[in-house]
């Protein structure tokens, strides 16, 4: 049974506990997130208020409680320290065993939701980001995919007949390179994936595909038994009709981002060289941090 609802009236969240240290209970639950929606972490921060009587929170002292949970684990994160907080210790512990799957899905889904909408609002001149080392060692040609960078985008579900299909996009991210192609990848979902069988190699066809004349390029055929890379990609933009323009939107990202991490990582090497190229203070000299100590007692300490 769930314990995580959603109140149409207030657009928000409460806990309603029906076991443990709590039961009977109920809570206003707001939420917080990791700001980088290119940040793996699976965690969701819930910040609790217990609701009185009137059904409004109380914002009296001591009875706000913060805890943070894995939502792909199912499990507290840092709960020993927590345990200085004995009853936020104990609520997170009777939330994370009160919640169900339902409820732990719909955690995942606010997750999500918040970290596409962080990858389309970011500002892309201040954003901190880091290409796969390959790719940031200046390999042409090298094509990257969108989850690569952004792990919680998910991808492209479609469906043809009863068989689940799951596409993934990645992009050239040379900002010279003129090419308007995204390579899609085509991921079979099968049942027995549930058995904990993974999906081969082989069985992923895939082709470069221009997102502006919408012809595809074969990359690997798929294998026997699969439909064809033209019946997948109708499939694919039948489920998702925006996915041309979504494609182009993303390839602009991408190279912007790596433009953006060539750049960092020309003014990292540039600060390096700067610090490496500084005279090295004397044990006695007065330390070039302007603590006013003498280096040996200040940052010559680490040398």
């Amino acid at each position: 049974m769930s314990i995580l609802h959603y109140d149409e009236s207030t657009q928000g969240h409460t806990l309603r506990l029906a076991q443990g240290t709590f039961a009977g209970q109920s809570f206003a639950v707001s939420f917080k997130f990791c700001p980088s929606p290119m940040c793996p972490c699976p965690h969701v921060t819930l910040l609790c208020r217990p609701l009185g009587a009137d059904g409004k929170p109380s914002d009296a002292n001591g009875s706000r409680f913060e805890f943070t949970l894995n939502v792909s684990e199912h499990t507290i994160v840092k709960e020993a320290e927590l345990e200085g907080q004995p009853r936020g210790c104990q609520l997170a512990r009777d939330v994370a065993a009160g919640l169900s799957e339902e409820d732990w899905d719909e955690l995942f889904r606010l997750l999500v939701k918040e970290k596409q909408r962080q990858s389309c609002e970011m500002d892309l001149d201040t954003v901190d980001v880091r290409f796969p080392p390959d790719v940031a060692g200046g390999s042409n040609g090298t094509v990257v995919g969108f989850a690569e960078l952004f792990p919680f985008s998910g991808g492209f579900p479609f469906q043809i007949g009863r068989d689940k299909w799951l596409a993934h996009d990645h992009y050239c991210v040379d900002y010279n390179c003129s090419c308007r192609d995204t390579l899609v990848s085509f991921i079979p979902i099968p049942d027995s994936l549930s058995a904990g069988k993974e999906v081969r190699a082989d069985d992923v066809p895939s082709a470069f595909f221009n997102y502006r004349s919408g012809v595809f390029k074969t990359q690997q055929l798929p294998s026997s038994g699969q439909p064809s890379l033209k019946i997948l990609f109708d499939g694919l933009q039948s489920a998702h009709p925006d996915f041309k323009s979504g494609a182009q939107q993303r390839h602009v990202l991408m190279k912007r981002l790596y433009k953006r991490s060539q750049q960092l990582d020309h003014q990292a090497k540039i600060r390096e060289a700067s610090r490496d190229s500084l005279p090295q203070p004397g044990r006695n000299d007065p330390c070039p941090c302007g603590s006013g100590k003498k280096h040996k007692k200040c940052c010559g300490r680490a040398a």
